[in-house]
């Protein structure tokens, strides 16, 4: 009996583990999510978002802070409704989300508003919300500031920009000038290697775990066609002691260069 059982938690976790490696194969970019009571934490490379999940995942609302906003979506997976507007109270805050085609609510908030919405989540006022007059929700916060906090910490050590009243981290990576070829929404990924590269030249304890790491970013550069080239190899090749210099340049580009 207790051998049956085990043979059926191995195969119960082959399945969950392949479901998990597939929902991750379809971003990149994903490296974890972790959950603290009612909430949870979705660490990206380049981004990074909290989510509830109501009660028999009758809802979700996901917040996400990005540049100098914060967007919020609220998809009702069971409470159904016609209602093209919804409203999301948190404390003496208010707002409103408009629903798209998708069937999904959202709205961004601009600066001021974002300060306001998120102190007062981190001061655990009452958060509720409005699908009609009949139905009204109030959002469960425990665990709310544990996922805050983890959230900030995970943005400045992977050079993600949060909105205040997040604090950002401000060191050469931050302010480094970046080539045109990355865009935008890749500035983070970009700064991370080049964190990474220094890194990994002063690590003494555990290169390899460090190198590695590295080797992921510099390939999910790879994947948006950013790739580095060594310049200038005629004249290096007459000077082994000169230390070698890249460029960063379209991987199309540097491939046809090659052929």
């Amino acid at each position: 009996m207790l051998k049956k059982f085990l043979y059926i938690f191995i195969f119960l976790m082959i399945i969950c583990n392949s479901f998990i490696a597939k929902t991750n194969a379809k971003d990149p970019f994903f490296i974890q999510e972790d959950h603290y009571e009612n909430w949870s934490l979705t660490r990206n490379y380049t981004r990074t978002w909290l989510t509830y999940t109501g009660q028999n995942n009758d809802l979700a609302i996901r917040l996400h802070p990005y540049s100098y906003s914060l967007r919020i979506s609220i998809t009702l997976n069971k409470l159904r409704s016609n209602q093209p507007v919804i409203e999301l109270d948190v404390g003496d805050f208010t707002c409103e989300l408009k629903k798209e085609e998708t069937g999904t609510y959202k709205t961004v908030l601009e600066p001021i508003s974002t300060v306001q919405f998120i102190n007062n989540l981190k001061q655990q006022k009452i958060f509720t919300l409005i699908v009609d007059e009949q139905k009204n929700y109030t959002i469960p916060l425990k665990g709310i500031n544990k996922a805050i906090n983890e959230m900030e910490n995970f943005a400045k050590d992977h050079y993600i920009i949060l909105p205040p009243p997040f604090s950002s981290k401000i060191d050469e990576f931050t302010t480094m000038d970046i080539p045109n070829i990355v865009p935008p929404d890749l500035y983070p990924l970009f700064r991370q290697q080049a964190a990474l590269a220094r890194k990994c030249k002063e690590e003494k304890n555990d290169r390899e775990t460090c190198e590695k790491e590295y080797s992921t970013v510099l390939g999910l550069l790879k994947q948006n066609n950013i790739c580095q080239k060594e310049k200038n190899q005629f004249m290096l090749s007459y000077n082994k002691s000169s230390p070698k210099s890249y460029q960063w340049v379209s991987c199309n580009a540097s491939q046809k260069d090659n052929d």
